[in-house]
Order: C-alpha cells, then sequence, then structure tokens
C-alpha cells in the first residue's frame, strides 16, 4: 500500500525504443539521469522502455510569483467564461473540464507526461556521409577508421557487406573470429575498413534472420546491423558487435 507522502508525488514518463542488444546502455545513461524502469517490450528490432521519475518541485519564491500573476489575471478570466456561457446559450452548463483537471479534483495523481524520445539512430550511407565514405577508403589503416570509431562508440551501423575471412577464436571449436567488408564479396577489390566480429557463436551471436545458407564463410554476402566498439591500430581492426545479421 502507497503511504500518504508517496500518493502526493507527481511522476513524469517517458518511452524510448532502442535496437535489440543496446538496452544496457540505454537503460544506464538514462538512470544516470535519475530515470527509473516502469515496463520494457522486447520487438523483433527494438526494445521500447517506459521510464518514470518524480517531478521536480517547484521553488516557493516561484510559486509565489506565479500566485501573484494568476491573482491579477483571474477576474478577466472570470469575466471572460461568462460572456462565453451567454453566447453558448446554456446557462447554468459549464463545459467539461479535461480529464487532469477531473482527476485532480477527486484527488487523484494526474496523468504523467509521454515524451517518445528519438535514441541514436542507427548510421547508414543513406543518412551519415561520414560513414558513406569510410566504406570506401582504399587503405583499411587509414586514419579515418580510428577517427569514425572513437566518434561514433556505441553506435550502430547497418550496411551491405561480405565475410572476408572466418577463423576459430583462440582454441575455440565453436566460437569464430570474423572478418567482414563492405559491399559484395570480391577477391580481386578490397575497399573500406576491415571490420571484425570477435569470438562470437555463429549460431547464437550473430542475430541471423531470414534464409540461413547451410553454410557461411569467406565469400558470404551478408546485410549486417552492429554496434561500433573500438578500432585496433596495430591490425587495423575496427571491431563491431553484432546486433542482427542476414544473408544476401
Amino acid at each position: 500500500m502507497l503511504s500518504i507522502s508517496q500518493e502526493n508525488i507527481e511522476f513524469e514518463r517517458m518511452t524510448v525504443r532502442v535496437l535489440r542488444g543496446t538496452e544496457r546502455r540505454a537503460v544506464s545513461k538514462w538512470e544516470r539521469q535519475g530515470w527509473r524502469i516502469v515496463s520494457h517490450h522486447q520487438g523483433r528490432l527494438q526494445t521500447e522502455i517506459t521510464f518514470q521519475r518524480p517531478k521536480k518541485k517547484m521553488n516557493v519564491r516561484v510559486i509565489a510569483l506565479i500566485a501573484g500573476v494568476a491573482a491579477v489575471l483571474l477576474v478577466p478570466v472570470i469575466v471572460f467564461g461568462t460572456l462565453n456561457e451567454d453566447r453558448s446559450g446554456e446557462a447554468g452548463e459549464a463545459t467539461s473540464t479535461p480529464s487532469r483537471t477531473d482527476s485532480a479534483q477527486a484527488g487523484e495523481l494526474e496523468p504523467t507526461k509521454s515524451a517518445d524520445i528519438a535514441v541514436d539512430e542507427v548510421v547508414t550511407v543513406e543518412n551519415n556521409a561520414e560513414f558513406a565514405a569510410l566504406l570506401d577508403v582504399a587503405d583499411t589503416c587509414d586514419s579515418s577508421v580510428a577517427v569514425f570509431a572513437e566518434k561514433y562508440r556505441g553506435r550502430s551501423v547497418e550496411f551491405d557487406g561480405h565475410i572476408g575471412a572466418l577463423a576459430p577464436h583462440g582454441s575455440a571449436t565453436t566460437r569464430y573470429d570474423i572478418l567482414v567488408g563492405p559491399g559484395d564479396f570480391d577477391e580481386n577489390s578490397v575497399r573500406g575498413p576491415t571490420f571484425q566480429l570477435r569470438d562470437v557463436n555463429t549460431t547464437s551471436d550473430l542475430h541471423v534472420t531470414g534464409d540461413v545458407p547451410d553454410s557461411i564463410g569467406p565469400g558470404s554476402n551478408v546485410h549486417l546491423v552492429a554496434q561500433v566498439d573500438r578500432y585496433e591500430a596495430g591490425s587495423c581492426l575496427l571491431l563491431l558487435e553484432p546486433v542482427q545479421m542476414s544473408f544476401r
């Protein structure tokens, strides 16, 4: 049962949508700002998370100032309301007030406000010129790769690519390091950075959708959604965390 003090607390609410696999980062971000999870719903590609937090109380001086202004405006507001009643021809019948006023009169909490806040947009060649240029660099160790990785770390990218190499991760037998390049597989042409999906299980970690081929490996063309992890200067690898993969 709620205590009396809790019943008097007003909350504001917001809903955010994030790509599956990035929920933890989003929750951490909003919790640092005082928000707490109310509910979450996982869809096929996105997770919808609803947060709430207590509304900030208004400073006493500000309340007093607003009250003073309201007192000055009260008389003309009443007169205007009377004129409106006369024009409507419905004497003695007041227009119903919004539901939030009715709730307040009944001693209930005011409805919480809801804001659909857009979080980090998925980066594609269509909406990001830097990413389009990155996928076309001639040198996999180009300085722009490190710059992009630092600037967009934690963001999700989406692009058509291909598997250039697949090898066991260390001594593991079911986990692999997968190199991915942009565009279709072509032995005679290599452009763009070398992306790596490190230490992944091809069954559970790639989140494959659609038709799955009997085998995957060098030469497989894919469509990839992944989160930017970091750039390793020594190997010139740009590490990604897979969010979703499909085969083309």
